[in-house]
């Protein structure tokens, strides 16, 4: 069954294409998601280094396309809401094509990255339905059951080679994942967020 990770653009009338727009640093993980008859509800966990999240989490509460938030769970660096929106573009483009999404979705100033396994008609109805609601993508890898490519996008391929020049990989590890991201000059959110997806990539390549 092949395999497609896309990078979708989230537009400002998204309200978390904004948040994570206004909070570079942060990452935004959508764990569960589903659309109802007026918009779409889900869990969202928001982590960083930079912003207090009940700081973010106070500002998803302001955001105008947003109905509903609970916080569910908050301590140092990391919270964990439930939300209800009317403006679930991006969900809606997904289970409109039929195609499901490994889920977390993780979203890093304004860009969302997306893992589906499906047909190929249905990865085509996806890049239709994403046109469709004027979500602009790119499509970073496709694994067929023809012909295997590079599970790694060019991103996760630097920070893996920078992470093991610095030795990261080593046994023992002779540098720490805070001196990585001040390497790369990212949020260490970000990089471990990054690394892990990486990781995760090879592994199922390795054993597909």
């Amino acid at each position: 069954m092949p395999r497609a990770r896309l990078t979708v653009t989230l537009p400002d009338v998204v309200w978390v294409g904004r948040l994570s727009r206004a909070y570079p640093e942060t990452t935004f993980r959508v764990l569960s998601a589903f659309t109802t008859g007026e918009g779409g509800v889900g869990v969202l966990e928001v982590e960083g280094d930079e912003a207090d999240p009940r700081v973010v989490v106070e500002a998803i509460e302001e955001q105008a396309d947003v109905t509903e938030v609970t916080l569910l769970h908050a301590e140092a660096g990391r919270a964990l809401v439930q939300f209800g929106t009317t403006q679930p573009q991006l969900l809606q483009a997904v289970q409109a094509a039929g195609a499901p999404v490994d889920l977390p979705v993780c979203i890093v100033d304004g860009a969302a990255e997306l893992t589906v396994t499906a047909a190929h008609d249905r990865l085509a109805a996806l890049g239709e339905r994403l046109d469709a609601f004027g979500l602009a993508y790119q499509l970073e890898s496709l694994d067929g059951d023809l012909h295997r490519t590079d599970p790694l996008t060019d991103g996760q391929r630097d920070l893996l080679a920078t992470a093991l020049a610095a030795g990261y990989y080593d046994t023992p590890r002779s540098t720490t994942l805070t001196e990585v991201a001040g390497e790369v000059e990212r949020a260490k959110s970000t990089v471990s967020e990054t690394l892990h997806r990486a990781e995760s990539a090879l592994v199922r390549s390795y054993f597909d």
